[in-house]
């Protein structure tokens, strides 16, 4: 038996036997050119980018319709570096300068960025060097046509590697993938993020090489512990056994709640409702029994194909197959919250300074209508196959809710025209999650039907703080009396118009807020389907 240490990237406990997926590293024999081949290398470095940007797109696209959306964003941040013109003409004038040939030129140009990086005192940026690595070894891969080939398995089995990239994870059919074990990664690197969403325990710090893991090896994997036992003894494996038992008996546990109501040992009814952006996500809104959707987000259809908007008929479906699935449910769609984090290439937003300040979801939406009003409309001829509301994301301003309205009057008013029916007037809400929307949330709840509390944006503005900063994380707090008395000025102001309120943040799936969320007067909580089993047992621990 042997115990070698790591760092647990990804929570939880894996128990099977190894799997070793040998990786071209980001390393590689150097290759000398003349002069007259600098043409034919330039031209090579063309075409390797732009197979590897069609390999990107198509992994990007799979990743959201599989409902990996963290993991298809980790591929649009790919796609931006691929089409990044600044690499493009360092790797030229590599191959011009140091007579190289595209692949060496290549691997010294991502080398350097990455070198930038990890020199950075900054973990999360640090952690973006392996970015570059990524995109190296997807365009060596592109051109030995090793790029794309599916892995397939029939047991369980724990992945183990030099460094996992996305398009590794993407190859994989995680039916078998119980554990992930990496030489390079940190809990901030994307094969960490995508972990995480998948529920898969992942440590980093351990080399295969040097410590002679072989393929077949039994392995137990602890990411609590930061541990990785290789060949466990009997008893050790006894001891995990039970640990493993243990885990799935509290799974059971919670199962009991699936078909009870979120109710507080006082006999007060919440409403659990969840968030979800694609349609394979819908399945585990099922399975958890939740009492809505209180959040679709419908940008990540815009994600899909970085090369186009979706049409108004693919919306249309989309939208439309979320409604039935969901039955007599209720669904709140977001309108498109483009900008901030979420980049969506076919849309031209450019580069800002600072975009969660700058020109981002309903401030896009109303200076470009076409986009806007293709989407409402795609959204009202859905309404008739289920119970659909709208919903706006980022008000500052009343003007912008009445703007918003009036589209969406007209699109009703346009639609009816043509088609010579009348369609029903679906539940129009907006989110809260500036400080002016809450503070004006009195004006506001006179124009709607709900508010939807964001929690994220509305901690982040409200007390100053980028979360993803590692300098300044530890000051993003939801539970500050500022952020508290936003909550409870928004809830007042809508008990008082007599319409609805919920929160759809992180908030709402942290037990730890959930005492004060209550005391402040919400009554509907909408968060990742996984936590509701979790919330409904947590209820009937409070006395509201």
């Amino acid at each position: 038996m042997k115990i070698l240490k790591g760092l647990g990237a990804a929570e939880g406990i894996a128990f099977a036997k190894a799997f070793v997926l040998k990786t071209n590293k980001f390393s590689g024999n150097r290759t000398s050119i003349t002069e007259d081949k600098i043409p034919l290398e330039i031209e090579a470095l063309k075409t390797a980018l732009a197979k590897a940007k069609d390999e990107v797109a198509l992994l990007q696209k799979k990743a959201y319709s599989d409902g990996a959306s963290e993991q298809g964003d980790v591929f649009g941040a790919y796609m931006e570096i691929l089409d990044d013109e600044e690499m493009f003409k360092d790797t030229s004038d590599c191959i011009k300068e140091k007579l190289v040939d595209m692949n060496t030129a290549l691997m010294d140009v991502c080398g350097g960025y990455a070198a930038d990086m990890a020199a950075l005192d900054d973990p999360y940026m640090q952690a973006r060097a392996d970015d570059f690595r990524q995109i190296f070894r997807i365009v060596m891969d592109c051109r030995t046509g090793e790029s794309g080939k599916a892995l397939e398995f029939s047991e369980d089995f724990i992945l183990v590697s030099t460094e996992i990239g996305p398009a590794d994870t993407a190859r994989i059919d995680r039916t078998y993938l119980k554990g992930v074990v990496v030489e390079t990664g940190s809990r901030t690197s994307h094969a960490a993020i995508i972990c995480r969403a998948a529920g898969i325990p992942m440590l980093s710090g351990i080399s295969y090489e040097k410590s002679g893991i072989k393929n077949g090896d039994l392995l137990i994997l602890d990411a609590q512990k930061g541990e990785l036992i290789v060949e466990p003894e009997e008893s050790v494996k006894a001891d995990y056994e039970r640990k493993i038992s243990a885990l799935t008996e509290q799974r059971k546990r919670l199962a009991v709640f699936r078909d009870k109501k979120g109710v507080t040992a006082a006999g007060t009814h919440i409403e659990l409702t969840a968030n979800a952006g694609t349609v394979p996500e819908i399945d585990a809104v099922l399975e958890n029994n939740a009492d809505g959707i209180g959040l679709f987000r419908t940008e990540f259809l815009f994600m899909e194909n970085p090369e186009r908007l979706p049409t108004e008929n693919e919306q249309f479906n989309s939208y439309k197959t979320v409604l039935l699935k969901m039955g007599k449910k209720p669904v709140v769609f977001r309108t498109l919250d483009a900008g901030g984090d979420k980049n969506i290439a076919a849309l031209g937003i450019p580069k800002e300074e600072n975009p969660f300040l700058g020109w981002r979801a309903i401030r896009y939406c109303l200076k470009t209508p076409e986009v806007f009003r293709m989407q409402l409309r795609a959204l009202i001829k859905a309404s008739e196959f289920g119970n659909c509301e709208i919903m706006i994301p980022m008000i500052s301003a009343e003007d912008e809710v009445i703007c918003a309205k009036k589209m969406l009057d007209s699109v009703y008013a346009e639609l009816e025209e043509a088609e010579h029916k009348t369609y029903k007037r679906v539940p129009f809400g907006i989110m809260v999650e500036t400080p002016a929307a809450a503070l004006t949330a009195d004006a506001l709840a006179k124009h709607v039907d709900f508010f939807s509390i964001g929690s994220n944006d509305l901690t982040q503005y409200t007390v100053a703080v980028d979360r993803g900063n590692e300098y300044v994380s530890e000051l993003y707090d939801e539970l500050h009396p500022a952020v508290l008395s936003l909550i409870e000025m928004t809830v007042r102001a809508a008990n008082k118009a007599g319409i609805k309120v919920h929160v759809c943040g992180e908030m709402a799936g942290d037990t730890r807020c959930t005492e004060a969320l209550l005391k402040a007067g919400v009554r509907e909580l909408s968060m990742s389907p996984n936590r509701i089993p979790y919330m409904k047992e947590h209820l009937l621990t409070l006395n509201i």
